[in-house]
């Protein structure tokens, strides 16, 4: 009888993860492509805008490579191969995985926010042929690439589940 309960518990729970990432993964996309549309339509064309001391930097940018416009040089083709199927291809992995660690809240979690991130960026490669970027920051010459909310998401979703791992791979070797 404690397993039949045990196991119910187990069910509510991956439900509810499954459902707060859904929740998650639409609200990110939706504000996403909300401040990009935002972004364009204030600083497509201005000068940027410096904030505390030049810590954070807001201006327009349109990158049609990836991290650091990496393959943006490459033909229209090729991007379209390696930044919308490729990505593609990746998101399904990742909606997969996300399905696999329903019980797991925190990997479900940072699934989501890596798919909401995928997603935020493969809408504008689709639609815009780029993805709008419109932040940068740092100290003095150490600076980081333009960004926006959905690569955010995906280095924050990125960087838990490098964490998640650590920490289980951990737990294995020392048990």
């Amino acid at each position: 009888m404690k397993e039949f309960f045990a196991t119910l518990r187990q069910e509510k729970k991956a439900r509810r993860n499954l459902f707060g990432a859904v929740f998650l993964v639409v609200v990110l996309v939706v504000v996403d492509q909300i401040v990009k549309v935002i972004a364009s339509a204030a600083l497509k064309g201005q000068v940027g805008h410096i904030f505390w001391d030049g810590i954070v930097q807001i201006e327009y940018a349109e990158n049609r490579g990836a991290f650091l416009s990496l393959g943006a040089q490459l033909s229209d083709e090729a991007r379209f191969w390696i930044f919308v199927c490729g990505v593609s291809l990746i998101l399904l992995f990742c909606v997969y995985s996300l399905l696999q660690s329903v019980r797991d809240t925190l990997a479900t979690f940072s699934f989501a926010l890596v798919i909401a991130g995928g997603i935020g960026n493969l809408i504008d490669r689709v639609l815009r042929g780029s993805v709008i970027d419109y932040i940068h920051m740092g100290f003095g010459n150490l600076r980081t690439g333009v960004f926006n909310v959905a690569d955010v998401a995906i280095t924050t979703g990125l960087v838990l589940l490098i964490y998640l791992q650590y920490v289980t791979g951990k737990k294995e070797t020392t048990s």
